[in-house]
């Protein structure tokens, strides 16, 4: 172990990055100590290195994922997300996504619905449901036409789906309904209906967007209740910085914090595994003596209780020749995303060696919207630190 302490000295860390999708993602922090475990080894940063940096590419889509306790969703950007847009005894709607036309002389408006039924101890067939369906429809639509009608496969689960006409109103609209039943088998099943419709002349145009977001939909599996995953979510997050923990308990979802939070990650940060996970990337800094500095950056995510769309970026500091979590004195650093449409500036402190960062906004929104290149770059203005 090198016993040469830090004097101030500043590095800079960057990257690029093209934003497809989304970004933003989850870091932990533990509490703080004032020395390095025994296993660290101090590290020498120069001078000279202030001025030096390093870039890397990271790719990421214009999806944005809607997510609830029970299932979830991919949608694209330019598509919005209305929740509460019917409920009655029979369907609970969950989610609704409308494509706005784009221009006054443009009719083409797309609804792609979401909804759920709770079947309860009904003994009923996905067959038995669709058909049941079918015929409900057919007796409240007027002029209903049954274009198609068959099986196939939902969420890796049979299903069925039926495209038909009829006339909203005094309109004429097309629709593309698929049915699925989560677990037949149980006393406590689920009903989901997937509801794609616009009007016949637009059906095709926008068919492939709706096709894609069926693809995406999953089912998640009934196992911890809400207050088993809060408590097991604030145990993950003592790992947080108190700021960030903060701030990621008003914005973020339980399955989110616990997907990100969980397993490979507390494992590396509690140091019980020297292995870092495999989503997590390396930026490449000037000089093998620099500590290490890995990230990783989420899809956007739509919070299911205020409607926030938001990305998440994780950040591991390590020690370059051991690879563990730095963890002793804070670390200082400031974080700066540059593109044309979206730009983000905050300054960060762990001693843990660990931080989340929340990337949200209405500019977030609009830059999701195509694909764009961005630079991010990482400062560490000083690191003062000496050896046990």
């Amino acid at each position: 172990m090198r016993t040469c302490s830090i004097q101030k000295a500043k590095v800079k860390f960057g990257t690029t990055l093209y934003l497809l999708t989304i970004i933003v993602a989850l870091m932990l922090s533990a509490s703080a100590s004032s020395s390095f475990p025994p296993f660290l080894s101090p590290y020498n940063l120069q001078q000279a290195k202030a001025s030096t940096s390093a870039e890397s590419n990271v790719i990421i889509t214009n999806m944005i994922n809607f997510t609830t306790t029970e299932t979830s969703i991919l949608y694209p950007a330019n598509w919005n997300a209305v929740k509460g847009t019917f409920q009655s005894e029979d369907m609970n709607s969950i989610i609704t996504f409308r494509l706005l036309p784009q221009n006054d002389s443009d009719n083409s408006l797309a609804i792609l619905n979401i909804a759920r039924y709770n079947l309860g101890d009904e003994n009923i067939t996905t067959e038995q449901y669709a058909n049941a369906q079918m015929y409900f429809l057919s007796e409240t639509i007027p002029d209903f036409r049954v274009i198609q009608f068959n099986k196939t496969t939902l969420a890796g689960r049979p299903a069925y789906q039926a495209v038909y006409s009829g006339l909203e109103g005094t309109d004429e609209t097309m629709t593309k309904k698929i049915w699925v039943i989560d677990d037949p088998s149980s006393l406590a099943s689920t009903a989901y209906t997937i509801t794609y419709n616009v009007r016949p002349e637009n059906y095709f145009t926008h068919l492939e967007s709706a096709r894609e977001m069926i693809d995406s939909f999953v089912i998640r599996e009934k196992v911890a209740s809400a207050p088993i995953d809060a408590f097991f979510v604030a145990e993950l997050l003592k790992h947080v910085p108190e700021a960030s923990r903060d701030k990621l308990l008003d914005i973020a979802s339980l399955d989110l914090l616990k997907s990100i939070l969980g397993g490979d990650l507390t494992n590396f940060i509690e140091g019980s595994s020297s292995i870092l996970p495999s989503n997590l990337a390396e930026v490449v800094t000037s000089s093998n003596e620099d500590p290490s500095i890995y990230y990783q950056l989420t899809s956007a995510y739509l919070n299911a209780t205020n409607d926030t769309i938001y990305a998440l970026l994780v950040l591991v500091f390590t020690d370059n020749a051991t690879n563990r979590v730095l963890a002793g004195e804070p670390i200082d650093y400031e974080i700066t995303i540059d593109g044309a449409n979206f730009n983000f500036e905050e300054h960060g402190n762990t001693s843990t060696g660990l931080d989340i960062k929340i990337l949200n906004g209405t500019s977030l929104e609009q830059a999701l919207k195509s694909t764009q290149q961005y630079d991010l770059r990482i400062d560490i203005p000083n690191i003062n630190r000496t050896s046990t």
